[in-house]
């Protein structure tokens, strides 16, 4: 079973679960910022590719990067680990996958933290604005307000190694399947 996982990090939550995933399932990791054009064709010669990254809006920000290389990895198992501030629900990861094109992927989440200390002054503005304005009725947008109100003007760690023990199983599930088959 060899893994890759490729992750992004704003503020170190994603990092955290790519180390963890990293040590659980001895495998090699990058940062997606740091990857160059040698290492984009040493990805064919891994079975499993996991992508860790934040949630922005619902938008799961590795994305673009694995739609630029889809031909790259269509062949592989991807697994998607998407990390937020948002409780885990079944309700918001089908919102997840609803506005994020998953391709096949299999998309897991945890819950991350928040850097108060590590935001920009834009960011902070942005985030006051987004708290204090009223939203429409999408029950969604009500929870990240009060998530907002709750974190703002102080750092918060929700990571817990509980959150990516399914993600752990099933790749450890889908490689011993697919050496059965060899």
């Amino acid at each position: 079973m060899s893994s890759l996982i490729i992750y992004k990090t704003v503020y170190g939550f994603s990092k955290k679960y790519a180390l963890w995933l990293s040590k659980s399932l001895n495998a090699n990791m990058i940062d997606v910022a740091k990857i160059e054009d040698e290492e984009r064709a040493d990805i064919e010669v891994y079975e499993n590719i996991i992508f860790v990254s934040g949630v922005y809006g619902l938008q799961i920000s590795i994305m673009p990067f694995i739609y630029d290389n889809y031909n790259l990895i269509k062949d592989k198992k991807i697994y998607v680990l998407a990390v937020g501030l948002h409780d885990m629900t079944s309700e918001y990861i089908e919102i997840l996958k609803s506005k994020n094109d998953m391709r096949g992927a299999k998309l897991y989440y945890a819950k991350g933290g928040w850097a108060n200390e590590d935001l920009t002054l834009q960011d902070k503005a942005q985030v006051r604005f987004l708290a204090s304005i009223r939203v429409a009725m999408n029950p969604h947008y009500k929870y990240f307000r009060k998530i907002l109100k709750e974190n703002l003007g102080k750092d918060t760690d929700y990571t817990d190694k509980k959150y990516i023990e399914p993600l752990i199983s099933d790749i450890k599930r889908d490689s011993s399947e697919s050496e059965e088959m060899l």
